[in-house]
């Protein structure tokens, strides 16, 4: 079986236990799988001569043992669940979309207090699509128990895994959605982007994830904090070196050394909060009910497993504000993100 893996990376600054790494390894990935086409808790973890593979599971907490048996510990979504996830898919996302609908002069009106150079459509990609679905609505689920943000493992570090069995039917909402947010963050801003999953992004935050997996080809010698400095020095309209500007480029941030991508400051998110007030009144109820319903489905593997309730949910809430932004841009609410071959879509900015 192959997967899909996702990584909601919130603080890897004490990893000890890539589990980027740990999860490239097919052995690992055949431990899984096994336990996968098993019934919850029925294999032995004495079956597996190499306590090392079992232990990395163990070790990113991907999996779980209670009397030496074996089950998951995070939410696996495969083909068969696809039914259950378009359920939930559709009976929130429609609902939600029109509910917009009825606020799209409201939604208009608001974000029009941002003057940037950028449209209204492409600012409110950002602050809509990104920002609020992907960020505010997040803080008012977790605010009911409904949803994971957070998952401290042993080293500190705080990281959720979500893992799709590979297949033509389930990349439809593994990958081809619009709900992923890559942000880099540094001691002077954030280098944000917004899309879907279709693919390796040339962005700052892609590439550095890359280079810390021995992935890339591309090096970056420079340090997130530098390429900071450096962004928020052209921002401020200094002159940076050559070589700075030439990476600038390369990555999308510049187009022949002048910034060309959305620069949100701390104004702008006062904006951006005034949107999620809207979008909050109008469709979190729609949300938490549809999410506290989720703990009768057991036919869902994750469930069967007894993964947190609260995970398997931030990952259903992704496939549903994902269909929801889709809708959004196929009726011109908001900017089309560029397509990129290898890539996919998506939009970048950059967060003072």
């Amino acid at each position: 079986m192959e997967y899909d893996i996702f990584y909601y990376e919130n603080d890897i600054s004490t990893i000890k236990n890539n589990p980027r790494i740990i999860l490239s390894n097919p052995s690992v990935l055949h431990v899984l799988s096994d336990i996968i086409n098993q019934t919850p808790n029925s294999i032995d973890i004495n079956q597996y001569s190499k306590n090392e593979i079992t232990n990395s599971l163990l070790m990113i907490d991907a999996i779980k043992l209670c009397n030496n048996k074996l089950s998951l510990n995070i939410p696996i979504f495969i083909e068969r669940d696809l039914p259950i996830l378009k359920k939930y898919i559709l009976l929130a996302s429609n609902k939600i979309y029109h509910s917009i609908m009825q606020q799209t002069d409201n939604l208009i009106k608001t974000i029009h207090q941002i003057q940037n150079g950028f449209s209204d459509q492409v600012n409110l990609y950002h602050m809509l699509c990104g920002y609020v679905f992907d960020g505010t609505i997040f803080d008012e689920l977790v605010k009911h128990n409904l949803i994971t943000t957070h998952k401290i493992h042993p080293d500190c570090s705080d990281y959720l895994i979500i893992m799709y069995e590979k297949s033509n039917s389930l990349n439809t909402y593994s990958n081809k959605l619009l709900c992923s947010y890559n942000r880099l963050k540094t001691h002077y801003g954030v280098f944000s982007s917004f899309g879907d999953c279709d693919g390796n992004r040339n962005d700052f935050y892609r590439q550095f994830m890359l280079q810390n997996t021995h992935q890339s080809d591309k090096i970056i010698k420079y340090s997130p904090d530098e390429l900071g400095l450096a962004f928020h020095s052209l921002i401020l309209g200094n002159k940076i070196s050559e070589n700075l500007i030439s990476i600038f480029n390369q990555m999308g941030y510049t187009k022949n050394g002048i910034i060309n991508i959305p620069v949100y400051y701390s104004d702008d998110f006062k904006v951006g909060d005034e949107i999620s007030k809207i979008v909050i009144d109008a469709c979190s109820q729609i949300l938490i009910e549809c999410l506290n319903l989720l703990s009768r489905e057991q036919n869902l593997l994750s469930i069967q497993h007894n993964v947190d309730i609260r995970d398997i949910a931030n990952e259903i809430y992704h496939l549903i504000f994902g269909t929801v932004n889709e809708l959004l841009v196929q009726h011109n609410i908001v900017a089309q993100p560029e397509y990129h071959p290898d890539e996919g879509r998506y939009l970048k900015s950059y967060e003072i």
